[in-house]
């Protein structure tokens, strides 16, 4: 798995492994399904509040969230979302603004294709407000 995580995002990361998180959560669906309903709830705050706090320069609030979103995807096993964002993370620690900025719409496309995915599949209800989206 780690060096999935070190691929570049935009490689063929799969956008979300059910059975990877099916196992993590001992087989237990029910769990599963909350989790990613409020992982995804969770995620479209925390990108809104990249977005605000990278137009005000506050790098330190951006690698938190961006951190935060990278460990509830890669807990989740979805791969490619917690792969940008880790690129958030770091681009924010190095004090890179513009990289941050430059990967933002690649985590928000990230992010809908992990909300289109689930809810193609039954795993949460058709999205709607921003993540909708696309």
């Amino acid at each position: 798995v780690a060096e999935i995580h070190a691929m570049n995002a935009d490689d063929a990361a799969p956008i979300f492994n059910y059975a990877g998180a099916l196992e993590a959560f001992l087989g237990r669906e029910d769990v599963v399904l909350r989790v990613i309903e409020s992982f995804a709830s969770k995620v479209e705050e925390q990108i809104r509040s990249i977005e605000t706090n990278l137009s005000v320069g506050d790098l330190t609030a951006v690698r938190a969230d961006a951190h935060g979103i990278k460990g509830g995807a890669w807990n989740l096993e979805a791969i490619r979302l917690g792969n940008v964002a880790a690129e958030i993370e770091e681009a924010a620690e190095r004090g890179d603004r513009e990289r941050c900025l430059a990967c933002l719409s690649r985590l928000e496309t990230a992010f809908i294709d992990f909300r289109s995915y689930c809810s193609t599949n039954g795993m949460l209800p058709a999205a709607s407000g921003p993540a909708a989206k696309a």
